[in-house]
């Protein structure tokens, strides 16, 4: 792909990432807002200001910057649920801002969430109940990637947190006492 071609795409990007999308999810009643794919837009635009700054070429970079600043605003805004205290897929988001032992607890505490098998829904209501689908690839998928890096984070020469080493060592394993 050619970069006239990325510029295209962020262009496009640039005139639709504010639009009610259809979700990487299953989701019921059409059209949303949804936080995940406003961050993949922001992460779009941020990575061609990147490719544009590092190799020299031409680009409406004060466009792209821009939109880029808005979707974070937004985000900030509306995709954080005060009540929550979370954003969806907030672990690897975190980790890979460079706020890591945040993220450290934050993965921490979404372990306990787990059932006895290990095992996530689809979503956890307010409660810890899990609901929707079950089990849920994409949610265990997402769990790995934010392991993963959160992990990187933690390994990287110089990280001194308030107990370096991995993501997994920070994290015991949940039993169930109970027999199957």
């Amino acid at each position: 792909m050619g970069w006239r071609k990325i510029c295209d795409l962020l262009a496009w990007l640039g005139d639709n990432w504010d639009q009610p999308e259809e979700g990487i999810w299953e989701t019921r009643g059409g059209r949303q807002d949804f936080t995940y794919g406003r961050l993949m837009s922001w992460v779009a635009l941020d990575r061609g200001i990147r490719l544009a700054t590092e190799s020299g070429q031409p680009a409406p970079l004060a466009r792209w910057i821009r939109e880029r600043d808005a979707i974070y605003d937004q985000i900030m805004q509306l995709g954080w649920s005060p009540a929550r205290q979370a954003f969806r897929q907030y672990v690897e988001a975190l980790a890979r801002s460079g706020r890591v032992d945040q993220a450290r607890m934050t993965f921490a505490k979404m372990l306990t969430y787990a059932n006895h098998l290990g095992l996530y829904s689809e979503e956890i209501a307010l409660t810890g109940e899990q609901i929707g689908n079950f089990p849920q690839t994409f949610t265990h998928l997402a769990l790995i990637n934010a392991a993963l890096a959160l992990d990187d984070r933690l390994r990287r020469p110089g990280y001194i947190g308030a107990a370096a080493g991995s993501a997994m060592q920070a994290v015991p394993m949940r039993r169930n006492p109970t027999r199957v």
